[in-house]
C-alpha cells in the first residue's frame, strides 16, 4: 500500500468514524428533546388542566340545526326513494294496467253515457266514412287532373302542328 492510498483510507476512516458519532449524537439529543416534551406536556397537564371549552356561539347553533334540519330532510328523501323502489319493484304491472283501463272505461262511461267500445265503433264509423270521402276526392281530383293534362296535351300538339303548317306554307 502506497502513502496516497494509505493517506486517503485514513481520511476516510476518520471521517466515516466521526461522521457516525455525529449522527448517535444527534439522535441521543432528538429522543432526549422527545421525551423531555412528552414530560413537560404531561406535567403541565397536571398543574394546569386544559380550560372547558366555550359555548358555541349563536351562529354555530344555527348552522347545527341548520345541518341537522337538512340531515332530516336528506334521510326522509332517501325513505321516500327507497320506498318508491321497492313499490315498483314487487307491483304487478298487469294488475295496474287492467285497474287503469277500468278507471278509464268508467270515467269514459260517466262523461259521454256510453261504453267505451260504442264510442269505438262510432269513431271508426265516421274514421271509415272519412277515408271513403278522402278516396273519392283523390279520384275526382285524379280525374280532374288527367283530363287537364289531356286538354294541354292537345293544345301542345295543336300548337305544334300549327306551328308546322306555318313552316311549310311560308317558303
Amino acid at each position: 500500500m502506497g502513502f496516497a492510498s494509505g493517506f486517503t483510507g485514513g481520511v476516510a476512516l476518520t471521517l466515516s468514524v466521526a461522521y457516525l458519532s455525529v449522527l448517535a449524537h444527534q439522535r441521543n439529543r432528538e429522543q432526549q428533546g422527545a421525551s423531555l416534551r412528552a414530560q413537560a406536556i404531561a406535567i403541565h397537564g397536571l398543574i394546569d388542566p386544559l380550560p372547558a371549552p366555550l359555548p358555541p356561539t349563536r351562529s354555530e347553533v344555527a348552522a347545527a340545526q341548520r345541518l341537522s334540519s337538512v340531515e332530516v330532510a336528506k334521510d326522509r328523501w332517501n325513505y321516500e326513494v327507497e320506498n318508491a323502489v321497492r313499490w315498483v319493484q314487487r307491483s304487478d304491472w298487469s294488475e295496474i294496467r287492467e285497474g287503469v283501463e277500468d278507471g278509464i272505461s268508467n270515467l269514459w262511461a260517466n262523461t259521454f253515457g256510453e261504453a267505451p267500445a260504442e264510442g269505438a265503433q262510432k269513431v271508426n264509423a265516421k274514421a271509415v266514412e272519412a277515408r271513403e270521402g278522402v278516396a273519392a276526392a283523390a279520384q275526382n281530383a285524379y280525374t280532374k287532373a288527367a283530363a287537364q293534362a289531356r286538354s294541354v296535351e292537345q293544345a301542345a300538339e295543336d300548337k305544334i302542328l300549327e306551328a308546322r303548317l306555318g313552316l311549310i306554307v311560308r317558303p
